[in-house]
């Protein structure tokens, strides 16, 4: 599948080329979901019995589908006039074979994998990549998927619709530091399938328990993510906390029911 998708998007960068026409190109690979079908080689390079695991052979799949996206920006000569972002949508997944092998620990120091309403589960590396424009560094500034339509729509001057993307905010101040970059006060976002929902303000983070159609919201757990970064202490029983956890579901319930932007200035 990676090399057929990537074989696409190969194309599609070089029909861009030849129209000499500006080119968006959304790449969702399905590496390293279930199931973990390793290809023998890609591209010359071996894969499959390449790590101890199908699952990490699944990304080298995936670098070598990075590799042919670059090659063709750079053989089309648009790679020094590209934005390149590359992330996730969720925490890594878990894998103990490899974790004994070679120490694989997809959080780091962050607790809990894909599916998990801890931070493991939505941490992720992100990789902003623009020739002359963003200079090599790194921040541990909040940002989210959904912050790329703000992102994307002030690089080409394009102004977002009133009422749309309310919880998407511009990082390209972030990424080039040529103007003051608004940060965000706290995120909400949600865990899978056990329908969590969490609220950070630093050093906070709660979690509410709720259900699909959302007629429940629970306290479920409190933890300080500034002393307890792996979320090992729930506080959440703790009469010492009982204010912080009642102002932040406040807050949560506050939030959504109003409708209010979660960023500053939307």
């Amino acid at each position: 599948m990676g090399k057929l998708l990537s074989a696409k998007a190969v194309n599609f960068i070089q029909d861009s080329s030849q129209k000499e026409k500006p080119l968006f190109l959304y790449y969702c690979s399905p590496m390293v979901h279930l199931p973990h079908c390793p290809t023998d080689e890609f591209d010359g390079r071996r894969i499959k019995g390449s790590t101890p695991t199908d699952h990490l052979d699944m990304t080298a799949d995936l670098d070598m589908q990075v590799k042919r996206i670059v090659d063709a920006l750079k053989a089309s000569g648009q790679f020094e006039n590209t934005l390149i972002v590359f992330s996730s949508d969720n925490g890594g997944l878990g894998d103990k074979k490899a974790t004994q092998a070679i120490g694989y620990r997809p959080g780091v120091e962050w607790n809990g994998t894909k599916n998990s309403p801890l931070e493991g589960g939505h941490r992720v590396p992100t990789f902003a990549v623009w020739p002359g424009h963003i200079q090599p560094g790194v921040t541990d500034e909040l940002a989210v998927n959904q912050d790329m339509v703000a992102t994307f729509a002030a690089l080409v001057g394009t102004e977002i619709p009133k009422g749309q993307a309310q919880d998407s905010n511009n990082l390209l101040p972030l990424l080039t530091g040529k103007s003051d970059f608004r940060k965000r006060e706290y995120l909400i976002n949600q865990a899978g399938s056990k329908q969590e929902l969490m609220l950070r303000t630093m050093p906070w983070k709660i979690i509410i328990q709720s259900t699909f159609k959302r007629t429940k919201y629970e306290p479920l757990a409190l933890y300080n993510l500034q002393d307890d970064p792996g979320e090992k202490n729930n506080l959440i029983k703790n009469p010492e906390f009982k204010g912080t956890v009642d102002r932040m579901f406040k807050e949560y319930m506050d939030i959504i029911n109003s409708g209010r932007p979660t960023v500053p200035g939307r």
